[in-house]
């Protein structure tokens, strides 16, 4: 369940311009600015964010090492399947080697 002022608030940040950068971009330079490594895990049927959404955010920070998995998953994960105990066994040990080699 989703609480409602965060649906409310979601919604807002979907309906703005610019997104997560805001009306004029003054948050650019603090994506900037993040020079941590990334690890951007995304899936064939994730309607949320689809690669070409994923590749975009990821554009936001130029300083930062990038890796980007898109994967075709055989069962349904979506955008929040791999948070399910479901993905346990499959894909949280690749998302646990990521963060051991960059920890």
């Amino acid at each position: 369940d989703l609480p409602n002022t965060v649906a409310r608030e979601w919604a807002r940040w979907c309906r703005t311009r610019g997104y997560l950068l805001g009306d004029d971009g003054s948050r650019r330079a603090l994506y900037e600015r993040i020079t941590a490594p990334i690890l951007a895990i995304s899936f064939s049927d994730d309607d949320y964010a689809p690669k070409e959404t994923v590749d975009a955010w990821l554009a936001f920070f130029p300083r930062a090492p990038k890796e980007h998995r898109h994967e075709s998953p055989k069962g349904a994960v979506g955008h929040f399947g791999f948070f399910r105990s479901t993905a346990q066994q499959t894909l949280w040990p690749q998302a646990a080697a990521w963060l051991a080699a960059h920890g």
